[in-house]
């Protein structure tokens, strides 16, 4: 891999961009020694699904949605920064509250912190070509600030609306960059990622932050000193208006997609049959101030770690 770095960084620098193929071996049995493959994460997400429901506290439904996001977020989503917290997809209930599919279809994502508290996703983000490929791209000591399992489930996977991730992950100065690894197959009808490629250069529109004493959230708009020349990502970016400026990320499960913090983004509902999942993590420079604004945080005894100290 070493030998692709330059080129990996250029097309990275230049769209907001990336996808790596064959990052991840599918199969455990084609794995290295020390490896975990996207089967082995796939069923320890079916798992930790199956040990919620059989523990769960029958009230604590938390739905996510990014329609009006802000109005719908509890506290449960906010102090999850440290913990393993489950979310349902909007669609999951009926009118009466029910689960209208089977549990393990019900569940939009895990999060946000299966890099550190989960052993099969702890393991494999500290593997050495992850941080291998973060330097690679240029980032230099970054920290792991949140990590989720989506699942976009069959005809119910939700709309992910237009955003950009360094309006929920803010730093001074901007530092945020993703890897995203699909465990399934993304297709146009599954619900994959479409981006904007180069919609990185001109800073963010929106911050998402807390307020309220840190018991609620809301979308303000970015400093004077990072804040792009746009009224609106939908205004500006609108995927119905403006289709000739996105570009599908479709790709085979194993792949890696790095999403830089600044480009626009957003993905479809999932209107296939089949599921979509990936597993996600989100960081930043230790070097950069980590906004104290952010809706995520942790208490001062549980600082974010560090690559290094996934891999102990």
């Amino acid at each position: 891999m070493q030998e692709k770095y330059a080129e990996w960084r250029e097309f990275y620098e230049k769209n907001g961009y990336l996808v790596i193929p064959n990052f991840i071996p599918t199969q455990s049995e084609k794995r290295g020694e020390n490896e975990v493959s996207t089967d082995e994460m796939k069923l320890q997400a079916q798992k930790l699904v199956e040990n919620f429901f059989s523990e769960e506290d029958p009230k604590q439904r938390e739905v996510f949605t990014t329609s009006a996001q802000a109005n719908k977020t509890t506290e449960y989503f906010i102090n999850s920064g440290d913990k393993v917290r489950f979310f349902f997809e909007e669609d999951a209930f009926d009118k009466n509250g029910e689960l209208a599919v089977e549990k393990l279809k019900s569940i939009n994502k895990i999060g946000h912190a299966l890099h550190e508290l989960d052993p099969v996703f702890k393991k494999f983000s500290g593997e050495s070509k992850v941080p291998e490929l973060a330097k690679g791209l240029g980032c230099k000591d970054p920290i792991i600030v949140q990590s989720m399992v989506i699942f976009k489930q069959p005809k119910i996977g939700g709309t992910v609306d237009i955003h950009q991730d360094s309006t929920f992950m803010n730093s001074k100065p901007l530092s945020c960059i993703a890897f995203w690894f699909p465990l399934e197959d993304v297709t146009l009808n599954n619900g994959c990622l479409w981006v904007v490629p180069g919609s990185h250069k001109s800073g963010i529109v929106d911050r998402f932050v807390l307020c309220n004493e840190g018991k609620a959230v809301q979308l303000v708009s970015a400093d004077p000193e990072e804040k792009a020349p746009w009224k609106s990502l939908k205004e500006e970016f609108s995927k119905e208006t403006h289709p000739d400026l996105w570009v599908p990320i479709t790709c085979p499960a194993g792949s890696c997609v790095v999403i830089h913090g600044e480009v626009v983004h957003q993905s479809d509902k999932n209107s296939s049959p089949h599921s979509r999942y990936v597993y996600t993590f989100h960081m930043v420079e230790s070097e950069a101030k980590y906004s104290e604004r952010n809706w995520l945080q942790r208490p001062p005894e549980h600082p974010f770690p560090t690559f290094e100290q996934l891999a102990r």
